[in-house]
């Protein structure tokens, strides 16, 4: 993702995918993806949001992240946000992509998503597999399996079809049972008793302190950090506090106030420009917390250093 794209999560969603909506006030778009024949439909980024594939039909390749992975009727996954994908060699292929976002579903719905034995099984990450393997992946459903997901794909498609009629409540409700029952399928014969909820159901803790250290200049806040993670914020930063040993928004706090004394020390930027540089909202946020945390303003800060002959 480039520098602004993780901070514009609702604004990139709805404008990339204005036209496959089924409502402008809800983060869900239905991609009906016909490929009669070809060697390469070329890439395309999940800017920020989770894709969830059901193959209909055909087969071929769906790179994702630079892997090659063999597709054919009844495969299933999801993509986290960020993914690059694109299909290859395929032949009479049929896919539904579910495009959506975390903030379809209420907090109560994602915890429960995020600790169903099975669920992070069916989310490809870019470090699943070599870049240079084929492998087959995804989960492929049996025969009897595939008809209970397929009707609940077309119950989702038949709500959605009601016009002035439809449910918001009720295709949210349909899709979040579409979920749990491909998290319950993933980890069929699993000890849900014994599964470890991650820090992401979607993107580990290694990759959400990798965003955390990378982009807390973009103003990230917690709220999304726990929609990548497919987490409410309140069991995010439990998670978070407990594997990290302090909360998200005092993690990426000391972050920017790491860099604010960096720039202060090396720089002659104002204070505005380094509160922007930093991640803080303006001049005047960057001085409280500075304060709080050090106990002295940013220009006494600075010029202790200009007179000790520091730059």
């Amino acid at each position: 993702m480039s520098v602004q794209q993780i901070t514009r999560i609702t604004q990139e969603f709805f404008s990339q995918y204005h036209e496959y909506r089924w409502r402008p006030d809800q983060p869900l778009a239905v991609l009906h993806q016909r490929y009669d024949e070809g060697a390469d439909t070329g890439l395309y980024q999940h800017v920020d949001f989770y894709a969830l594939y059901v193959i209909r039909g055909g087969r071929g390749l769906h790179v994702i992240n630079g892997h090659p992975y063999p597709i054919r009727a009844g495969n299933v996954y999801i993509t986290p946000p960020g993914s690059v994908v694109g299909y290859r060699d395929y032949r009479a292929l049929r896919a539904e992509a579910f495009c959506f976002q975390a903030q379809l579903f209420a907090d109560a719905e994602l915890d429960a998503l995020s600790t169903l034995a099975g669920f992070h099984d069916i989310i490809i990450q870019a470090k699943d597999r070599k870049a240079d393997a084929v492998n087959d992946y995804q989960m492929h459903l049996t025969p009897t399996h595939y008809q209970t997901v397929e009707q609940l794909v077309e119950d989702v498609f038949a709500e959605m079809r009601r016009g002035e009629n439809v449910s918001a409540l009720i295709v949210r409700g349909l899709m979040f049972r579409l979920l749990v029952c491909l998290a319950r399928v993933s980890g069929a014969g699993a000890d849900a008793a014994v599964v470890e909820p991650r820090a992401a159901g979607g993107l580990a803790l290694s990759d959400i302190l990798h965003i955390c250290e990378s982009r807390f200049a973009e103003g990230l806040t917690v709220s999304q950090l726990a929609a990548l993670a497919f987490l409410s914020p309140s069991h995010f930063s439990e998670i978070f506090t407990r594997e990290v040993g302090q909360p998200p928004a005092t993690y990426l706090r000391g972050l920017r106030l790491a860099r604010t004394q960096t720039l202060l020390r090396t720089t002659n930027l104002s204070i505005t420009e380094i509160a922007q540089q930093s991640g803080f909202g303006d001049s005047a946020q960057l001085s409280r917390a500075f304060k709080a945390a050090l106990g002295i303003t940013p220009r006494d800060y600075r010029a202790r250093f200009h007179v000790s002959g520091l730059t």
